[in-house]
């Protein structure tokens, strides 16, 4: 959404955001680490029947959740010039970037602490509250970019920084939500809370410390891949940025069922692992990626008959069809990688092998880069031919993760 009206704004916005949206990625990757060691967590403990071990690991969970992300939103507020200054060359682009990061920063809370509760929700397998969550958050998000972003609504014109209030206040509202509904529905009831104040230390921080840093650092490769990525494109031209920020925003389109399964996939298997049942794990890889084909396809084939009009949802640009069009025909057949790449490292982790989840994640990301910089630097191929570099990277982490979850490796947590 935020591409989609700040490609109504310039082209410079545009850019600017492709660049901030990955640095800040970046920055909360110590949040998304302990999300994650919380569903996997979680879900062992659903599936080993350790119902009074869940509420310990939950509160803890948000306690350090808390403490990290209130650190990261005062590194992203008062370190947003140095930040933008050092990933951009363009001082217009590092101007704007800045403006978002320092906004953005007030939201970091309350989007990490909706983690937590969406790790809760996850492992326990009750995801129905996160479909109303998300409705919520994209609803008002919507309402305010409108307003913000394109002086609607009798609100002022802010561009790039209407997109930073609208995160935040989203998010705000997102995660009062949550509170709410957990306190009421009593999800982590009296009796966990009081375990947290008896079990003092080993049982519930133990697991959580242990798996967070590998995701941590995985999160953090994710990130990092892609900001490398947008400042390789960078060099080619601020249009060829533009329009790869359009084509980036509708791969993230294409990649909602895959992060969607994946997700599922990452809990249950930790849950089939709980209750003994080892060999079903690649069998259950399997049917989550047929299921995400199904629902892929679809997407992906819009985007192969029809990029004109998938790129006019995101600008209004009369150059960027021809500039967008052609790379975003090659992503979505690239998707056929990307389904089971995806489906089958969330598989990995689900496992508790958050280590080997790193070394692919890290060697696919060497992949991606090494070729799309080699496409677009010293061959100066086009921008389709750089965008195919995600094709190479995907298929590297398929083979990778296919053989770690058939040689049955297993990790306690």
């Amino acid at each position: 959404m935020d591409t989609a009206f700040l490609g109504r704004v310039g082209t410079a916005e545009l850019a600017a955001f492709a660049l901030a949206d990955t640095l800040f990625d970046a920055l909360i990757v110590p949040v998304v680490g302990l999300a994650e060691a919380m569903q996997i967590v979680i879900g062992r403990r659903v599936g080993q029947r350790r119902e009074d071990a869940i509420g310990p690991t939950f509160l803890r969970g948000m306690l350090l959740i808390l403490v990290v992300s209130t650190m990261v939103a005062a590194v992203l507020h008062f370190g947003a010039p140095i930040i933008s200054q050092t990933f951009s060359q363009t001082p217009m682009l590092a101007d704007r970037m800045e403006h978002f990061l320092r906004i953005a920063a007030y939201g970091v809370v309350f989007f990490s602490l909706s983690l937590g509760y969406s790790a809760l929700y996850v492992g326990f397998a009750r995801t129905v509250i996160l479909t109303a969550a998300t409705i919520l958050l994209t609803g008002t998000n919507f309402l305010l970019s409108y307003a913000l972003i394109l002086g609607r609504l009798g609100q002022a014109r802010l561009g790039i920084e209407g997109a930073a209030w609208a995160f935040v206040i989203a998010e705000l509202v997102t995660f009062i939500f949550l509170t709410v509904y957990t306190a009421a529905k009593k999800v982590v009831g009296r009796k966990q809370a009081v375990a947290v104040r008896a079990a003092t230390a080993a049982p519930a921080f133990g697991p959580l410390l242990r798996l967070s840093p590998p995701v941590a650092l995985q999160a953090l490769l994710e990130a990092l891949r892609w900001l490398a990525f947008f400042v390789i494109v960078e060099q080619v031209s601020e249009q060829a940025l533009a329009w790869s920020n359009v084509v980036y925003a509708y791969y993230l389109v294409l990649l909602i069922p895959s992060d969607a399964v994946g997700e599922g996939t990452h809990s249950l298997v930790s849950n089939l692992i709980g209750q003994g049942r080892t060999g079903e794990v690649v069998r259950l890889t399997g049917q989550a990626t047929r299921i995400t084909y199904i629902i892929t396809a679809p997407i992906a084939t819009l985007a192969l008959l029809a990029p004109d009009r998938v790129v006019a949802l995101f600008t209004d640009n009369p150059a960027a069809p021809a500039g967008a069009a052609p790379s975003l025909r090659a992503v979505a057949i690239i998707m056929m990688l990307v389904v089971p790449a995806e489906i089958s490292l969330a598989a990995v982790a689900g496992t508790g092998a958050t280590k080997g989840a790193f070394v692919v994640e890290l060697i696919l990301s060497v992949a991606l880069l090494t070729c799309a910089y080699i496409a677009a630097i010293p061959l100066a191929l086009s921008l389709p031919c750089v965008w195919i570099s995600l094709g190479v990277a995907a298929l590297v982490a398929l083979v990778l993760s296919y053989r770690w979850l058939t040689g049955k490796q297993v990790k306690h947590v």
